[in-house]
């Protein structure tokens, strides 16, 4: 399977969407978290009047889920990347030093909920996450009921 990779760049993962799905249960979904840079106007290093279109550091994550009745993947956009990465990350970390053992509301809030409709029915998630998502224990996500 050919997938964009940037600009002018692809490569071939040797297999495609279609045969994960094949894979999974009716009740079983794949949901790949991936960070995204940005394409922005960057100030030019070179001349310091100029700006040039390129990868800022500020960032989106995308969610692509798969599951067995799917035409096509689909795909939850999280706008607020810096913040998950930023304040979010910050006050998840001081949280779980002093509380460990209790679930959390934002992360439900800001990295779960986004999710919940698109996965309605499905019982077992393979999860794959990037950036800010990786760092955070699924555990640590208090869910409203």
């Amino acid at each position: 399977m050919n997938q964009k990779a940037g600009i002018g760049t692809s490569f071939d993962l040797g297999f495609s969407w279609k045969e994960i799905q094949d894979k999974l249960s009716p009740d079983e979904a794949v949901v790949e978290i991936a960070s995204i840079k940005k394409i922005g106007a960057l100030k030019d290093k070179f001349r310091k009047s100029d700006a040039v279109l390129g990868l800022s550091e500020n960032r989106f994550y995308a969610a692509i889920i798969i599951k067995k009745e799917s035409k096509n993947p689909e795909i939850v956009f999280y706008e607020k990347g810096d913040f998950i990465e930023g304040p979010l990350m910050k006050n998840y970390q001081k949280y779980v030093d002093f509380y460990p053992h209790i679930p959390s509301d934002d992360l439900y809030e800001y990295l779960w909920k986004p999710l919940e409709e698109k996965l309605s029915g499905i019982k077992k998630i393979y999860l794959s996450a990037d950036g800010a998502f990786n760092k955070i224990s699924l555990y640590s996500i208090k869910y409203p009921n």
